[in-house]
């Protein structure tokens, strides 16, 4: 692979267009159509409730293209800031051409990598970067930053709660945005990494809700790499750790990077480090989160960083699974039809499936580490169908609440 060029301080990259899993949204059917049109006819339909726009693990590092721990895909750590900065004019243009603003931009979680941490100052400068580009977003009310296991190495739980200035009108942090109306029933700790908020222009007919999937972990706390910054006895989280050995035999504790895969199979996969669970205060949150929505007549949009359900890892590895799937899954199948979309990231490949019980689309959303200029915006339409408008290795398609996309 030769060395990428550079062109106004933005490395180019060679680009595949590898076969896409899932059918093409119809461009003459779709918003994408209306927002190439001219302002005055498209703010004539009023079919959209709320737009928001959507992008996961960003991973930004200013080093060379290298590739995956498995070396099987490019990483293109140093052009990702460059697709941040594309996805920014895309929804710029978008909203401009139609004047839907976004209710908020969904960062699903690592949005910087932990290769940062290997050069001094680098994690500072790189946070400031990406972040100038959602302080600049002005069609958008706000960021929603997720928590993901990056964000855990680079920073301490504390710092994220805290948050930390990188302008003087930005702060990154991982709790609740300034600016979002808080859904009741609220958490009990205003600290925390998972809560609900009701977006703008939803008119009280939807609810986000953002969960902390690192709730219960070996990272917990964060400040640093696990196996490396962080080991057992070492700044883990002791109970997490504990939980982590009872399910992977592998020295998962040491100080040294290993095959955390090694011996497991199927959903037995899920327990490596770099992922987590649902803590049962943040359950039984959830659960009360659903069922209030349920009462309310609202529908739920859930965001996590790391993935739901096992049909949504991509090839169906398991590997970047929620820990405690199961009881999340319970509680969206006890209320079918209220949470019709989970978007995750994580996993840098997409997938989607749709669970027949709980009637929820879940989307895997591709990551532009690996997949150049890959991101999207959501249409959440009045009619009730949700309308998911990709770039890139991105698909597009159409979400209704009784069977698969389309």
């Amino acid at each position: 692979f030769s060395p990428p060029e550079v062109s106004d301080g933005v490395p180019e990259r060679a680009t595949s267009s590898p076969q896409k899993p899932f059918p093409e949204f119809p461009v003459t059917d779709s918003l994408l159509a209306m927002s190439l049109a001219s302002s005055s006819e498209a703010r004539s339909d009023a079919r959209i409730l709320f737009r928001f726009g959507i992008i996961a693990d960003v991973q930004y590092a200013d080093i060379p293209t290298a590739t995956s721990f498995d070396g099987k895909r490019k990483r293109f750590y140093d052009a990702t800031l460059g697709d941040l900065q594309k996805a920014d004019r895309w929804w710029r243009e978008v909203c401009r051409a139609d004047g839907q603003e976004m209710a908020f931009i969904a960062n699903l979680g690592d949005i910087l990598d932990g290769q940062n941490l290997d050069k001094p100052g680098d994690t500072q400068r790189s946070i400031k970067a990406l972040c100038q580009v959602f302080a600049d977003a002005e069609y958008a009310k706000y960021t929603v930053h997720l928590v993901g296991n990056h964000e855990l190495y680079n920073f301490t739980r504390q710092e994220l709660v805290e948050g930390l200035t990188v302008s003087d009108t930005y702060t990154f942090r991982a709790t609740i945005p300034t600016g979002a109306e808080p859904a009741q029933p609220t958490c009990i700790d205003p600290n925390a990494f998972y809560y609900a908020f009701t977006p703008n222009g939803a008119e009280g007919k939807y609810r986000i809700v953002v969960l902390d999937p690192y709730d219960v972990s070996a990272m917990r706390d964060g400040g640093g790499r696990h196996g490396k910054e962080l080991y057992e006895g070492h700044g883990m989280d002791e109970e997490g750790l504990a939980l982590l050995k009872q399910h992977n035999h592998n020295p998962v504790g040491e100080p040294s990077q290993i095959d955390f895969f090694q011996g497991l199979q199927g959903t037995e996969q899920r327990w490596v480090p770099f992922n987590g669970g649902l803590g049962q205060q943040q359950v039984d949150w959830l659960r009360k989160q659903v069922e209030t929505a349920q009462e309310m007549s609202q529908k739920v949009i859930l965001l996590s960083h790391v993935i739901l359900h096992p049909d949504a890892t991509p090839s169906r590895s398991c590997r970047t699974l929620l820990w405690n799937f199961e009881e999340a899954l319970t509680i969206l199948r006890e209320f079918p039809g209220v949470v019709p979309l989970v978007l995750c990231g994580h996993a840098h490949q997409g997938a989607r499936v749709f669970d027949e019980v709980s009637k929820t689309h879940h989307l895997t959303v591709h990551s532009p580490l690996e997949h150049p200029e890959s991101y999207a915006y959501c249409n959440v339409l009045r009619d009730g169908s949700i309308q998911i408008v990709g770039s890139g290795d991105e698909p597009s398609c159409t979400l209704s609440l009784n069977e698969a996309a389309n």
